[in-house]
């Protein structure tokens, strides 16, 4: 029997949620599964502009205009109108019967958003806000991620949604250590290492490959700047020259008119080289990623310094080596541990040469990437007992009452009230301007 009321609601908020692949729509589905195994039923906000298989498959609603994470210039303007608009659409988009959930996730949350949450969930009584799950990607100074402060200090998004609701109500997860030192000071409680639930927490046999022929490298993802995409063709040529029986292959979803180049560059750079150029779905995914025996994750070290990998956490739960700069944080213990291959520097040929290592040490790397993948699922902590007890926190001061659909509407009607002053108080202002 579940431990919570089937009544109870998971609301699921990623404004990235849009297409049938990727980890967006892992973490969606994962999250899904787990909180109605825990007795919730739930609910998903997504991108505007969610395909068809999205919301069909995942019931998931596109509510959002604004992207995954913070966009702009980089200003105070810029980052007050992404909240404002994003608080506006979860107004619009919530309902009496969804307008108090129990619990609310954010699979991938940056500032913004948790500052558009915490202005929405300022509409009701402290006694009817819910508990947040939240993971935080991206470090403090990621500039999409970044919140401008005003002169004299300001208040960032996480530190008004950590307010907002209150101790113990807001369990905050990062992917590596450098992201939560970075954001030690934000939130009133610890911040807690865990995988993204995109990866995180899922039932993952380790495998351990059988000795038979040279290793399949593979790497994985949208060409973007920060993922080393172009290093692969003079990599994949320096390494197949040494070891011609090493076989190479590529998931490389094209984002811009020279990545098509690109990818005939890659496919053409040795003869044993398999090149996929298109989006693949969940099954498709992971059977690519099941068949390869080292991941190669290039990323700039200067971009993913402190961020994590979504992939790397994949590869760890299979027991899968990786080849990865040492300056990116996510694989700083694998490479401790000898669980994955460094590069000596950044670029083709320090990527090659690190092929090369991976390929000679292989069975050892791969002994221990498989002993550690066992580990962690021993160790792993349940996402749904991070779920229940954060729905279950106590609030403040009182129980949840009856009637919160009136509660909503009144303060959505409060809210509306209020911006038709704000419009009028500005147009009254600049007619003042044009008359003086």
């Amino acid at each position: 029997m579940s431990e919570t009321s089937p009544n109870r609601t998971c609301l699921i908020i990623d404004p990235g949620l849009r297409v049938s692949s990727g980890h967006h729509l892992n973490a969606a589905r994962h999250i899904v599964e787990t909180a109605r195994d825990a007795g919730f039923r739930t609910r998903i906000l997504a991108s505007r502009f969610a395909s068809g298989a999205v919301r069909g498959g995942l019931g998931a609603e596109p509510v959002f205009t604004n992207s995954a994470y913070s966009v702009g210039d980089g200003s105070q303007a810029s980052y007050d109108r992404y909240a404002a608009t994003t608080s506006d659409a979860l107004i619009s988009a919530m309902g009496p019967d969804f307008s108090v959930p129990e619990l609310i996730v954010l699979p991938t949350a940056d500032a913004a958003l948790a500052e558009a949450l915490a202005g929405y969930l300022a509409l009701f009584p402290a006694d009817l806000r819910p508990g947040v799950v939240a993971w935080l990607l991206l470090p403090r100074d990621f500039l999409r991620m970044n919140t401008p402060e005003p002169d004299g200090g300001g208040v960032r998004g996480f530190q008004r949604l950590d307010a907002a609701l209150g101790p113990g109500r807001l369990a905050v997860f990062v992917e590596t250590e450098a992201v939560q030192a970075s954001f030690a000071k934000d939130f009133s409680a610890p911040i807690q290492i865990a995988p993204s639930p995109s990866t995180a927490l899922q039932t993952v046999t380790p495998r351990r490959r059988a000795a038979a022929g040279a290793p399949v490298f593979s790497a994985f993802g949208h060409i973007r700047p920060g993922k080393g995409f172009e290093l692969l063709p003079g990599a994949i040529a320096a390494a197949a020259a040494k070891r011609p029986d090493i076989a190479f292959r590529i998931h490389a979803t094209p984002n811009a008119p020279d990545h098509p180049a690109l990818l005939a560059a890659i496919e053409q750079a040795a003869d044993n080289v398999e090149v996929i150029g298109h989006e693949l779905d969940g099954p498709a995914y992971e059977a690519l990623l099941h068949g390869a025996d080292v991941a190669i994750l290039p990323y700039d070290p200067e971009i993913y310094r402190e961020r994590g990998s979504g992939i790397f956490n994949e590869c760890e739960q299979l027991g899968t080596p990786v080849i990865a700069p040492s300056g990116c944080s996510f694989a700083t213990s694998a490479i401790a541990d000898g669980r994955a291959v460094p590069m000596d520097g950044y670029g083709p040929e320090a990527l090659g040469a690190a092929i090369i290592v991976a390929a000679d040490q292989f069975e050892a790397l791969s002994a221990r990437c498989y002993d550690h993948a066992v580990r962690l699922q021993d160790g792993v902590q349940s996402l749904g007992r991070v779920l229940r007890a954060t729905a279950n926190a106590p609030i403040s001061g009182a129980t949840r009452p009856a009637g919160a659909g009136r509660v909503f509407w009144r303060a959505r009607i409060l809210h509306r009230l209020r911006e038709l002053a704000r419009i009028g108080t500005i147009r009254k202002a600049r007619t003042l301007d044009r008359n003086a």
